[in-house]
């Protein structure tokens, strides 16, 4: 991983189609929360994790955003996108 995203201000979506659901932001800490300020993910080095400790993907940087995927056998798929404020 390229960049600190704990480091900084993101906006983050569910997944990566146009017009994806924003869910919360990250704050210059290590967790995603939501505009209600719920805690709803929690980023460790390159993975992230939901409140419950499980691993939701690992942290993909593309230049501009960065995009958070889970790969299996058969496929790679984009959980969450992080997009600067």
């Amino acid at each position: 991983m390229a960049r600190d995203y704990t480091d900084g201000r993101y906006k983050v979506y569910l997944g990566r189609t146009a017009g994806a659901p924003r869910v919360g932001r990250i704050d210059r800490d290590e967790f995603v929360r939501s505009d209600s300020n719920q805690l709803l993910y929690r980023l460790e080095g390159k993975d992230v994790y939901d409140m419950s400790g499980e691993h939701v993907g690992e942290i993909m940087d593309a230049g501009d955003f960065a995009m958070v995927v889970k790969r299996s056998p058969t496929s790679i798929d984009c959980i969450l996108v992080f997009v600067p404020e």
